[in-house]
């Protein structure tokens, strides 16, 4: 391999052809250009990932390489938890302040849940808008780090599915947080229900549910194979895309370049389509009172031809 080639170069010319027309399931081993049927979605389910540690050699003829993996089942965030930071950087989130400042004001917030917190930059930031804080993670390991970054605030976390607050938190919160997709780990419409009413039960009367999420309708129509989700000078991220009824499969490949080569990860995770129609009848069998749903963080009208996200505010 030439050793100026970059990590972008690298990946068009080698890593997605691969991974972008061969499909793995769960088994310990998979062979190059094994191809899965396009029919069925792997037998992965809600909050479950595929870990795939990943290698390459050259062909004997000199031509392309040859990419091995091995695939290992993880659970939840175990061993995506410290690249995760890669694919959502404090500094992006910080740029939300402004919306957030806006919702605080508007609904007189005072207390806020984080109910998928992952790396605490949401919580950092509600608090320090003056708001108090505390999150809540099924993953162990986004907990760890959770605390690291949070190191020198009073944040309360805690070690909890959202789908069964009231069994952590006995308090109620005037906001609770679902942002980020954390939602569309929910692969079923009862699922969603279940853990929409359970925030529902955490919420001071009048209290807010805010939630955003980037796979939704623009997604399911334009269907795309290939985001590149994060280039940097010495790593990129590619989202590559798999398209089933009502769930996608996103194969998240992260190549690092090294002194003389290249390592290479791969996180697997299976995620719900949330269409504005699927989400607004998953609500209509919950107990909220008002719902807004918008487009954008400016507020814009949402449009399932243009909006990149679909955000809602729940109200109690």
């Amino acid at each position: 391999m030439n050793k100026k080639l970059n990590t972008t170069q690298y990946i068009l010319q080698g890593g997605v052809w691969w991974y972008a027309n061969c499909g793995f399931s769960h088994r310990s081993s998979v062979s190059f250009g094994q191809e899965r049927s396009s029919k069925s979605a792997p037998t992965t389910c809600t909050n479950r990932y595929l870990k795939a540690r990943c290698g390459y050699a050259h062909r004997p003829s000199g031509q392309g390489i040859i990419l091995r993996y091995e695939v290992i089942k993880m659970d939840d965030y175990k061993n995506f938890a410290q690249d995760y930071e890669a694919l959502n950087p404090k500094e992006e989130i910080i740029l939300q302040r402004d919306f957030f400042s806006q919702i605080i004001e508007k609904y007189n917030v005072k207390t806020c849940l984080d109910c998928a917190c992952g790396l605490g930059w949401h919580l950092y930031m509600i608090n320090n808008l003056g708001v108090k804080s505390c999150g809540s993670d099924i993953s162990p390991e986004m907990i760890d780090i959770c605390k690291d970054n949070l190191r020198g605030t009073n944040i309360e976390l805690r070690i909890e599915d959202y789908c069964k607050l009231s069994e952590t938190w006995e308090r109620k919160f005037d906001m609770i947080l679902c942002v980020s997709s954390a939602l569309n780990h929910m692969l079923e419409d009862e699922d969603i229900i279940r853990a929409l009413d359970s925030m529902y039960e955490r919420l001071e009367e009048n209290g807010i549910v805010v939630m955003f999420s980037g796979i939704s309708d623009l997604l399911a129509r334009s269907r795309p194979k290939l985001i590149p989700a994060r280039t940097y000078q010495d790593e990129a991220i590619y989202h590559i895309i798999e398209y089933f009824d009502d769930r996608v499969v996103f194969n998240i490949l992260d190549v690092k370049k090294t002194k003389d080569s290249f390592t290479h990860s791969l996180n697997s995770m299976t995620l719900s389509l949330l269409t504005k129609a699927r989400f607004e009848r998953c609500l209509s069998r919950t107990k909220f009172a008002n719902v807004n749903i918008f487009g954008d963080f400016d507020f814009s009208m949402y449009s399932e031809d243009k909006s990149n996200r679909l955000f809602a505010i729940l109200q109690k």
